[in-house]
């Protein structure tokens, strides 16, 4: 408790958090446990944490608040007895579990410095290997697993955290998590486990974070976590911030996050790398961090579910606040770094799920960055980096599922959401933004990479940068979509909504020519129920499933990735014509819509000397398929038609007259009028 001033008051300073260390002996073979505690809390509102509880009183503080530092290392530089072998550090992983009741539960550490005069401190827990030519040793800690509710009996609403609560009323508070191996001078058989939580909620209310909840009524704030392998290590294993949350929440609302939620007044800065960076000597080390899984195991509500990152300010002064996210290799042979990839799944009810970030500014031009590189010098090969690769299932009810990132922009805003995806050289692979997301039944929304969303999502620039080389593996924007049952909306790439446009895209691409196939080639399936379907960039497969289906398709779609444009296919498009040419509709026939591509092209069939058609669109069959093509400056110039589509097991050779204008009769072409 924080006495009656402040630091450098004359009543002494605002308060000092506690200091934890684990340290071994210096040399072989030592253990070292500590601070691994098991708490019960049984029925009735409990308040729980694993290791510090940091609390500033009413009064207190003056103007700091203070810091709190927990650590967790083996440590040893170049010099006489510096060979650290076979040690183990096992330090504050917890067990805390509460029963019937609200109930909060903190694995490490909570800091409230909000009943103080002002001031917000500093937040840092580290677990690391930090030596010289050693091997064999090894970090767990900040483990913790926690239990709230039991599922049955009345219902009460837990908070979970899995590492560090921060709440502060001003001022610009710091947490910062770091998980590291660092060997110089060669060390081969290194280990860190940490920050990788096991959570449980009941059968209430739920609001779990997997590793940092911070909030400040009245400022910002800064939170990283790292999770990082660099030096000269050999076959060595750093797992960090891979956490675990289930939860019943019948009939009650929830949300879950899986690495860091963020909710404060002012802009902020947020950001999370997962990376190796060694130099030629390092090989077959992996990291494995931000890997979670989220679960609504049973019950309705409304369930929100963010795979990395929430982002929320809400002041006026909110400001430019950056949520950045990187997973990267650079240097080294062999290694792997799998990273940012989550499972997440809802239940019954209209549920939201973001495989990486959501982001929400009520007056701002943030940015939003997901980088996934692989930056390697000449003869590093055989390296493998996998990032943004999450699972989303919504099951029952009208969900939103968006692959990586929901932007949502106040009127007025500018912003950025970038998304990278490069491999520097020949003989390593990497995969990125490649997504599987599934609606199950109910009327939802499937967005593969970024949704844009609120009055001011247009203003919003989307920057999308993909590269490689001829034999580098590079496979990226590949998302899997699925509705299931009911009348659902699938974007394979980018939407700007309410009303589920394209927005504009900035590409870039680098070396892609020969490996522009594997990027954003979606395949969507619509299921039951009349589904809209849009593939976006990349030559996409699109089946629409029973019922009537539409496909649309905007300027984007016409994008060359360095080899042409995209040519998609749509598997079981059901056509109305009959061989006469005749229109047999049967309230299951699909629609092309073409009015968004035709319109941004320049197509005007009211202009005085109107344009045709058939000088923009051409449909021609092989006598099993049928290729549309089209002509980006219709009659203008030599006829040029190159192909964008083809109707898999459609044959419209035996059709009478011009298949285009037959297709418009028949309501299956719809092209601007």
């Amino acid at each position: 408790t924080g006495g009656s001033g402040g630091t450098g008051g004359a009543a002494g300073a605002g308060g000092e958090g506690g200091a934890g260390g684990a340290a071994g002996t210096l040399g072989t073979n030592n253990t070292v446990s500590a601070f691994n505690d098991s708490l019960s809390g049984g029925d009735g509102d409990d308040s729980l944490v694993g290791d510090i509880d940091y609390i500033i009183a009413e009064g207190g503080g003056g103007g700091g608040g203070g810091d709190v530092e927990l650590d967790a290392a083996i440590v040893g530089r170049s010099g006489a007895g510096s060979v650290r072998t076979n040690n183990l550090v096992a330090a504050y992983n917890d067990i805390a579990a509460a029963g019937l009741g609200d109930d909060e539960l903190f694995g490490d550490v909570r800091y409230d410095s909000t009943g103080g005069a002002g001031g917000a401190g500093t937040v840092s827990l580290e677990a690391a290997i930090d030596v010289s030519d050693s091997d064999g040793n090894m970090v767990r800690a900040f483990n913790d697993f926690l239990t709230g509710d039991a599922p049955t009996g009345p219902a009460g609403r837990d908070t979970l955290v899995g590492d560090v609560d921060y709440r502060t009323d001003g001022g610009t508070g710091e947490v910062r998590l770091r998980a590291a191996i660092d060997v110089q001078d060669f060390g081969e058989d290194n280990a860190v486990t940490a920050f990788s939580d096991n959570m449980t909620a009941g059968g209430g209310a739920v609001e779990l974070t997997g590793d940092v909840a911070y909030e400040n009524k009245a400022g910002g704030g800064t939170v990283a976590l790292v999770a990082a392998l660099t030096g000269d290590d050999r076959r060595s294993a750093l797992s960090a911030f891979n956490d675990f949350g289930a939860a019943n929440a019948d009939g009650s609302d929830g949300t879950m996050t899986g690495d860091v939620y963020y909710h404060a007044a002012d802009a902020g800065s947020v950001s999370l790398s997962a990376t190796v960076d060694t130099g030629i000597n390092n090989s077959a080390s992996r990291v494995d961090a931000f890997n979670d899984n989220l679960v609504f195991a049973f019950g309705s509500g409304t369930h929100k579910l963010v795979g990395d990152v929430a982002y929320k300010a809400t002041g006026g002064g909110a400001g430019s606040g950056t949520v950045a996210l990187d997973a990267a290799i650079i240097g080294g042979t062999g290694n792997a770094v799998t990273a940012f990839s989550d499972v997440l799944t809802g239940r019954t009810g209209e549920d939201k799920l973001v495989g990486d970030v959501g982001y929400y500014a009520a007056d701002s031009d943030g940015s939003v960055s997901l980088s996934a590189t692989l930056d390697v010098d000449d003869f590093n090969l055989n390296n493998d980096l996998q990032a943004f690769e999450d699972i989303l299932d919504g099951k029952s009810g009208a969900d939103t599922l968006v692959g990586d990132v929901y932007y949502v922009a106040p009127a007025d805003a500018g912003g950025t959401v970038s998304l990278t995806a490069t491999v520097a050289d020949d003989g390593n692979t990497a995969g990125a933004f490649n997504d599987w997301i599934f609606g199950d039944s109910g009327a939802d929304l499937l967005v593969g990479d970024v949704y844009l969303t609120g009055d001011g999502a247009a203003g919003v620039s989307l920057e999308v940068t993909a590269g490689g080389v001829t034999s580098s593996g590079l496979i990226a924007f590949q998302d899997s979509l699925n509705g299931g049952v009911g009348d659902d909306t699938l974007i394979g790439d980018f939407a700007l909504g309410p009303a589920f446009d394209a927005p504009v895209v900035t590409l870039t691409l680098t070396g892609i020519a020969a490996i522009s196939d594997d990027l954003f080639a979606d395949v969507l399936i619509g299921g039951l129920g009349e589904d809209l379907l849009a593939g976006n960039l990349g030559a996409d497969t699109m089946t629409g499933g029973d019922d009537k289906d539409t496909f649309v398709y905007f300027f984007g779609d016409l994008a060359d990735l360095g080899s042409g444009i995209p040519v998609d296919v749509i598997t079981d498009f059901a056509t109305a014509l009959d061989d006469d040419g005749t229109v047999n509709a049967d309230g299951t026939d699909d629609v092309l819509d073409l009015r968004d591509l035709l319109s941004d092209l320049g197509f005007n069939p009211n202009a005085p000397d109107f344009d045709n058609i058939n000088d923009w669109l051409k449909l021609i069959s092989d006598g099993t398929n049928t290729t549309l093509s089209i002509d980006t400056d219709g009659a203008a110039g030599t006829p040029t038609f190159t192909d964008i589509l083809v109707l898999q097991n459609v044959d419209l050779n035996p059709v009478v007259g011009t298949n285009v204008d037959e297709l418009m009769a028949a309501n299956q072409l719809l092209v601007p009028t």
